[in-house]
């Protein structure tokens, strides 16, 4: 019975990857010792491995039981490297000087610095990793030589997702076309003069008043409507009498009756309206801008007007119309 497992590369397989860095604690050019890194051989970063990772990871399915063969092979070598990896740290151990007690430090730089203990350290050292980097090499060969056959499924996982991701691609272009060719239609229809097509609502909320304007041929749109199936001048009509009344009243067009419009113009911010000047012969200001309150909240520091509202305008004012406001007979620096 195939099983749905996780595949990741070994080189981002957690734990495949030993690393050592150390340099010794004394000053000069020759300090740092060793830098060394123990990474998945080259010639087996490619191969995958049962397991999970947060990196680069495909789901494979794969016989049970040789499932349950590629995971212990995979967790073999994992403890296999990081064997190696404690090897190579405690080997480090020998590179530092210690810091305490300050006697054993100086005798250590003593012995590093004037009596040539660094070439003895570095031979040893150097022997060892040379030995810890074949039994690297031997821990990746057999994981390789237990692993035979899951490269060809991961392969054939791996062709199965970028053709089901080459299909998708293509299934979503061919929605999106056909929704284009559906809104330029719709559109089109409403464009004809005199076309009974449009449908409007008014509705209130906190932030203020908003009048709504949609296709009922696009929108599958349920609130009750102030108008329905009238041309866009009644839906004009309708907009300046709520304005007469709200003049803050905020305009704005349902999402696919607003893409139609903007693809019609291939204008993302002003194609609506642009749609709308066309149909009724006028331009529609979406936000209008209305007085502005005050904020209470906002400090004021006004000086007298004896003093200051001759010559600057009244000095402070923590409101949006203040500033230096007032000043030389023309608004001084700001003054909204």
């Amino acid at each position: 019975m195939p099983v749905a497992v996780q595949c990741v590369p070994l080189s981002q397989l957690p734990g495949a990857r030993a690393t050592s860095m150390s340099w010794t604690h004394v000053s000069g050019r020759e300090d740092r010792i060793v830098r060394d890194l123990m990474d998945v051989p080259a010639e087996y970063r490619s191969r995958y491995a049962v397991g999970e990772s947060k990196g680069r990871a495909i789901t494979v399915p794969l016989p049970d039981a040789e499932a349950e063969k590629w995971l212990a092979a995979a967790q073999e070598l994992i403890e296999s490297v990081q064997a190696i990896a404690q090897v190579a740290d405690g080997s480090n151990e020998k590179l530092r000087a210690p810091w305490r007690p300050a006697w054993r430090r100086t005798w250590w730089l003593f012995r590093f610095r004037v009596l040539g203990r660094r070439k003895v350290l570095r031979a040893e050292y150097e022997a060892l990793w040379d030995g810890l980097h074949v039994e690297l090499l031997d821990a990746f060969r057999r994981y390789a030589e237990r692993t035979v056959g899951l490269e060809a499924h991961v392969a054939a996982a791996i062709e199965r997702r970028d053709r089901h991701a080459l299909f998708d691609r293509i299934k979503k272009r061919l929605e999106e076309r056909i929704a284009f060719l559906r809104r330029s239609e719709a559109l089109g229809r409403a464009l004809e003069p005199g076309a009974p097509v449009w449908s409007c609502s008014v509705r209130s909320s906190r932030q203020g008043r908003y009048f709504e304007i949609w296709l009922p041929s696009l929108e599958a749109y349920s609130r009750d409507a102030l108008l329905a199936n009238v041309t866009a001048v009644a839906v004009q009509d309708a907009l300046d009498a709520e304005r007469s009344e709200n003049p803050d009243t905020i305009v704005y067009w349902c999402l696919e009756t607003m893409t139609a419009m903007r693809e019609r113009h291939d204008d993302d911010r002003h194609g609506e309206e642009l749609t709308w000047e066309e149909l009724t012969g006028r331009r529609i200001t979406k936000h209008p801008r209305g007085p502005r309150p005050s904020s209470p909240s906002r400090p004021s520091y006004g000086g007298p007007s004896s003093t200051y509202g001759a010559d600057f305008g009244g000095g402070f004012s923590g409101d949006a119309g203040g500033g230096f406001g007032g000043g030389f007979s023309g608004g001084g620096f700001g003054g909204i």
